[in-house]
């Protein structure tokens, strides 16, 4: 149910003396020290000591599934969400001497998501790569695949990115935590075929919901935010996955940065549809429909995707079930 959360708690009535000795970062309109602590070996609570525009505000960030349970693969439930407020209301009293009541502050950041168990991990990947090349989506794609791992994001069309939903296979994830020794072997374990869905709202969303506290926030509210970005990516019907080479040549052609080339895809997809069209891969018959440069061009970007030779192939899923919370 709930993962990161960042909260803005008002210091107009206390001093800052607290932060003298964190670490430092000025601009023209903003002051700020922070510091991070690790309550815990895989968890990290961090805390901002600002002044912007005059205004002192003491900023907390932490997830708390991760302060509770040590790793993020189990999402923190309702029946939780007590002790982990209570968690970090001691760390930041013990730090600070701030009073600080999680539970009444505001929100400035809520991560919600939720995780289906799926039957092979095949199956997370195979997902995740049909949403990607979606075409029903209303909201704007803006991130194939982070960091190696098998995932895609979307936000609200236009200036604002206070809302965003993410699709990402939890065990490749975890595997890289593994790697740099910010997560067991166990928690690797647990991820494995784990679909990871997660919708990360900032202060104007929340404001928009009526979701300013968490004291605010229901169990029902939560299935509903996620339903609502279940039905936006189209997690809630029968997903076709179309032609699997075009999803395979999406991704050859999106560099680590997340940048797409279109321009080269469309002209692909072009190639592939004369060779299926053909019916054969006889240069003599291809070179009736394209220059010479064009088609050895194509046929080594081809190869290089791994869809030279391969013939079409679509999948078909069907709906994940819409998250339930027990009160």
């Amino acid at each position: 149910m709930f993962d990161t959360v960042k909260w803005s708690h008002d210091l107009s009535n206390h001093r800052m003396d607290f932060a003298a000795r964190w670490e430092w970062t000025n601009t023209s309109t903003t002051q700020e020290r922070y510091k991070q602590i690790h309550p815990t070996s895989f968890s990290t609570l961090k805390l901002t000591a600002a002044r912007r525009f005059g205004v002192r505000t003491l900023e907390i960030e932490t997830s708390l599934p991760k302060l509770i349970y040590g790793n993020n693969v189990q999402m923190l439930g309702w029946s939780d969400l007590n002790m982990a407020t209570d968690a970090v209301s001691d760390l930041v009293r013990d730090e600070t001497g701030v009073d600080f009541n999680p539970l009444d502050a505001e929100l400035s950041r809520l991560d919600v998501g939720h995780n289906w168990r799926l039957e092979s991990q095949e199956e997370v990947v195979a997902r995740v790569r049909i949403t990607k090349n979606s075409e029903y989506t209303r909201r704007k794609r803006v991130e194939i695949e982070q960091d190696g791992i098998p995932s895609v994001c979307f936000r609200n069309r236009g200036k604002r990115r206070n809302d965003s939903t993410r699709l990402y296979s939890k065990l490749h994830e975890t595997q890289k935590l593994y790697k740099n020794a910010l997560a067991t072997a166990a928690v690797v374990e647990d991820a494995r075929c784990v679909l990871r869905l997660e919708r990360e709202l900032h202060r104007s969303a929340l404001k928009a919901m009526k979701l300013t506290r968490l004291s605010l926030i229901t169990p029902t509210r939560v299935e509903e935010i996620l339903i609502e970005a279940m039905t936006a990516i189209g997690l809630d019907r029968e997903q076709v996955g179309g032609d699997e080479r075009f999803i395979t040549l999406r991704e050859y052609l999106t560099d680590s940065a997340a940048h797409f080339n279109g321009r080269r895809y469309r002209s692909l997809r072009g190639t592939l549809a004369v060779l299926d069209e053909l019916g054969t891969l006889a240069k003599a018959e291809a070179l009736m429909f394209m220059s010479r440069p064009t088609f050895y061009k194509d046929r080594k970007d081809l190869q290089c995707a791994g869809v030279w030779g391969v013939g079409e192939k679509s999948y078909m899923l069907a709906p994940l079930t819409p998250p339930r919370f027990p009160e």
